[in-house]
């Protein structure tokens, strides 16, 4: 990652990418007809090898992107905790997307991604605004912030949109995963 850059631009660093590849060859990916990725080089970065494990292109969707945060500057890990904390909430982060824009935003992608594309889906996309999907999903008026902190990086989570139902929590590689912060 290069901190002197905003997040959407950053790329997986060597231990990203090593455990993207090991993330691709899990059981979970058996049956997934295909890879839709958010465009940020992270995500991208992760769909590669899952889509090279398929034998299926990636296709980039703009609304999978990780929640906007304009002239967010790098701070230290019990900041950042701090501003998700206030944003789960609902409370207005200087320079970052609304919440329910976030959510609107990325829930209107998975529709229009799975009304495309026939079959089983890997959305590779990013944790604030994953988090904000699930929630809605599940029905909450907000994430789990503790969920968000545990989540491993990179992770999978298995969701039944059409039941509205997570399937499997968020799980990683043993050993391989990038701490949050």
């Amino acid at each position: 990652m290069r901190h002197d850059s905003p997040a959407a631009e950053w790329d997986l660093n060597e231990a990203g990418r090593r455990a993207a590849e090991l993330l691709a060859r899990e059981p979970v990916f058996r049956g997934v007809e295909a890879v839709a990725s958010s465009p940020e080089g992270k995500a991208l970065d992760t769909a590669g090898p899952i889509a090279a494990a398929l034998g299926v292109p990636v296709v980039v969707d703009e609304g999978l992107g990780e929640v906007l945060r304009a002239g967010q500057r790098v701070v230290g890990r019990d900041a950042y905790v701090e501003l998700v904390r206030s944003y789960f909430a609902g409370e207005q982060v200087p320079g970052w997307e609304p919440v329910g824009t976030a959510a609107d935003r990325f829930t209107a992608s998975v529709e229009r991604v799975l009304g495309e594309i026939a079959g089983d889906v890997c959305l590779v996309t990013h944790g604030l605004v994953a988090s904000l999907y699930l929630a809605r999903l599940r029905g909450l008026p907000a994430p789990d912030l503790a969920e968000w902190e545990a989540m491993p990086l990179p992770a999978v989570c298995v969701v039944d949109p059409s039941e509205g139902r997570v399937r499997s929590g968020w799980s990683g590689v043993a050993g391989e995963q990038t701490p949050r912060g």
